[in-house]
């Protein structure tokens, strides 16, 4: 096994970095060979019976041939799915490539734990196959699910291709990797103490990819998380597509990118759900137009911003209902950023978010920092001396009801398309933080998988609520600081949907 291994350490120059996709096809010939050693040598160790031994033998052919087939699969997918992906650049050949290093790599650790679960069972070597064979199905998925991943979008002039990077395997055995991304209704964000600035949605289907460690494959202990940032890695750069705010006639766009010194954290309940994560975000707030509050994604092409013209990818879609001109409708994409010469400040943002109760207690809890512009005097809210209420809200502040997602109670919802849990007691349709007397309080609900642990299918899914409280820093802009109320609270309401990825078995 270990001759595996270093051949696997020294496989990163076989897998050459094509010119055309007939180069890049070829290369991962060299691949898929070097899955089939590493799990040859599975085999080996895994059977663990002297060789003069009938029932080793037998071991050997079944574990063998399962290994053979994986092989075989890996071969056609080289041959087939690689030419329809190939563009003349090997970025997508390269993901593929290195997601089989990868599935070699797990195998390698993986025929201990196969051993270690049939050791009890009354028919070990049938056990043992069926264990083998499982870890052989996650590899033979293997290239097939990086076709899947890998997406070609051709336009008349340019061609687009897009890889997503999976998490290595969890050395415990567990699940590998969680995905989280956020749905298209129900979530909520607020900023300030003003309530200017409350009751925005969030970018839909920006998704914080979390790689999974130290958890089992029943589902225990916890697993502890780590979402890897910047390019090459399973989140990239940011998180989700740029957002358009507009509220009193001040139109920004944001761009919200990874900390790359900080990367997100925290620790996950396979078996319930329950998470608490730590995501540190830097939020560049750009100044822009009530007619463009960020670049749209239109036909296949960015229509304004540095990218305009260049190809691009829709990823979410955001009604900005105060937005001027006759289309509200914004096409987003991160392909599309904003004009760089529009940032007015790069905002450090920290997010204990959970599933359970954030709560964040007055009063004027957040106040400048040091190294911060001052922004303007903080207050508690702007409600004149009436307070700060709960589940008061009239008017465009509760344009329609719907579906508290953390409680499943009705709950307001603003003309901007959040959700209304404050507003000002001597004007219910002006928002509000409640920190003059008490706590910003949001709750979160966990995202428990189905099928649940211990069983071994994957993917598995659930859906739940992440909830954060906040200090918002200020910009230094004045008609940012003034409108929004900042340095001032900040919170969030984010409805997620929950995927647990893994091999069978671990």
């Amino acid at each position: 096994m270990l001759v595996a291994f270093i051949l696997l350490a020294g496989s990163g120059s076989d897998l050459a970095r094509a010119s055309t996709c007939d180069e890049g096809c070829v290369s991962e010939r060299s691949v898929c060979g070097l899955a089939a050693k590493a799990t040859y040598a599975v085999c080996r160790g895994s059977c663990g019976i002297p060789a003069a031994d009938a029932a080793f033998r037998a071991c050997r052919r079944e574990c063998q041939s399962g290994y053979g087939l994986a092989r075989v699969a890996c071969s056609n997918e080289r041959r087939e799915t690689c030419l329809q992906l190939c563009d003349d650049s090997s970025i997508c050949i390269d993901a593929c490539g290195e997601q089989l290093r990868r599935c070699a790599g797990a195998l390698g650790k993986r025929g201990r734990p196969c051993r270690h679960l049939c050791k009890h069972d009354p028919v070990v070597l049938a056990c043992r196959a069926t264990c083998l064979e499982a870890w052989v199905g996650g590899c033979r998925g293997g290239v097939q699910q990086c076709a899947a991943d890998c997406t070609t979008t051709t336009t008349a002039t340019t061609t687009t291709t897009t890889s997503i990077i999976d998490c290595t395997s969890n050395p415990d055995g567990g699940p590998d990797m969680l995905d989280l991304t956020v749905s298209e209704h129900g979530s909520d964000l607020d900023a300030g103490w003003t309530g200017v600035d409350h009751n925005f949605p969030l970018v839909p289907n920006a998704t914080l990819r979390m790689c999974l460690a130290t958890c089992g494959p029943g589902g225990t202990p916890l697993c502890d998380m780590l979402g890897l940032v910047g390019p090459g890695e399973p989140n990239g750069a940011t998180f989700g597509a740029p957002l358009p705010l507009l509220a009193a006639n001040v139109p920004i766009c944001i761009v919200n990118e990874w900390n790359p010194t900080i990367p997100p954290t925290g620790t996950v309940n396979p078996l319930t759900g329950d998470a608490s994560l730590q995501i540190d975000l830097t939020s560049k707030v750009h100044l822009t137009t009530a007619t463009q509050v960020c670049p749209r994604c239109n036909n296949g092409r960015c229509d304004s911003g540095p990218n305009q013209g260049k190809g691009c990818t829709v990823e979410a879609t955001l009604a900005v209902t105060q937005s001027l001109g006759a289309n509200k409708v914004y096409n987003l994409s991160q392909d599309c950023p904003p004009d760089p010469g529009a940032l007015a400040a790069p905002l450090e943002i920290r997010l204990p978010a959970t599933t359970g109760t954030a709560m964040l207690a007055g009063p004027t809890p957040c106040t400048s920092q040091p190294g911060q512009p001052m922004g303007t005097p903080v207050m508690d809210d702007d409600c004149g001396g009436t307070g700060c209420g709960a589940g008061n809200c009239t008017g465009s502040a509760c344009a329609s009801m719907t579906t508290d997602p953390s409680t499943g109670a009705p709950i307001c919802m603003d003309s901007k398309g959040g959700l209304s849990q404050n507003c000002c007691n001597g004007d219910t349709t002006k928002q509000c933080f409640p920190t003059a007397g008490g706590a910003i309080v949001r709750m979160g609900r966990p995202f428990p998988p189905s099928p649940p642990f211990p069983d071994q299918t994957y993917p598995k899914t659930g859906n739940g609520v992440l909830a954060a409280v906040f200090c918002v820093p200020a910009t230094g802009a004045n008609s940012i600081d003034v409108t929004a109320g900042v340095p001032g609270p900040g919170a969030l309401v984010a409805p997620v949907s929950a995927t647990w990825h893994g091999s069978p078995g671990g």
